[in-house]
């Protein structure tokens, strides 16, 4: 029993230690800060005058 319980123990600690990377946490919050911060730029940026893009359908119509 007491192997039993020292194998859950030692499973716990692996887990917890995989859950408190710190490394990698702090590099996704730097990518998702980028990513909002990039997303939020595109959509102020004024590079493309909607108004004189024509919409083509990609079909062809006929008429009945």
């Amino acid at each position: 029993m007491e192997d039993f319980n020292k194998k859950l123990k030692d499973r716990w600690q692996q887990k917890r230690s995989k859950a408190m990377n710190w490394t990698s946490l702090l590099i996704k919050i730097i990518i998702l800060v980028a990513l909002v911060f990039t997303i939020q730029k595109l959509t102020k940026s004024k590079n493309i005058d909607w108004s004189k893009i024509n919409a083509k359908p990609d079909t062809v119509q006929v008429q009945p």
